[in-house]
């Protein structure tokens, strides 16, 4: 293995992984459909081994319908204010959970990882790479407690979307 970052330990455990995924996804290609669309055709292979097929819910076509359709529309208001509150709290959370304990400790673990310099762990000066930044600020946003939640769904969202969706769009402490 060279010294390269991409060919390290974790590279060889990734492509390992990768490869034993390959070999349990079935080969078949799958289609997303909205209701009333066709089917495509049926190989011999496929309809030897396919299972009797259930027909979807009214309720399942339905919610599939709208979130296909979100691209072609604008978000309500509402939903666009909650939104940007619910980003602006965990970007938040990011920052002070960045001097507790769990941040401290996430910043710390992925610092000893390395990665290519792609995104920042906020509130350090570490570059790291997408995945290691996302982990570490996710662990900051949920360690510091005050995240936001969806009461409804029970779960706090913030804290694993806002850190991912930020280390994919690459943020980068600014240059002095």
């Amino acid at each position: 293995m060279k010294d390269d970052p991409d060919h390290t330990r974790r590279w060889l455990i990734n492509v390992s992984g990768a490869a034993l995924l390959s070999n349990v996804i079935p080969v078949a290609p799958a289609f997303a459909q909205g209701a009333g669309a066709a089917k495509p055709a049926a190989t011999k292979e496929s309809a030897e081994d396919s299972v009797k097929e259930e027909p979807l819910s009214p309720v399942t076509v339905a919610l599939a319908n709208y979130i296909s359709g979100t691209l072609d529309r604008e978000l309500p208001a509402p939903v666009v204010a909650k939104t940007k509150m619910h980003v602006l709290d965990t970007i938040a959370a990011m920052v002070s959970g960045s001097r507790l304990k769990a941040g401290v400790a996430a910043a710390r673990y992925v610092d000893g990882l390395g990665g290519k310099p792609q995104a920042t762990v906020v509130g350090t000066g570490i570059l790291t790479s997408t995945v290691n930044a996302a982990l570490a600020n996710g662990m900051a946003a949920h360690g510091d407690e005050t995240d936001d939640s969806h009461l409804k769904a029970r779960f706090h969202p913030g804290c694993g979307i806002v850190p991912a969706a930020l280390a994919h769009r690459g943020i980068r402490r600014p240059q002095r």
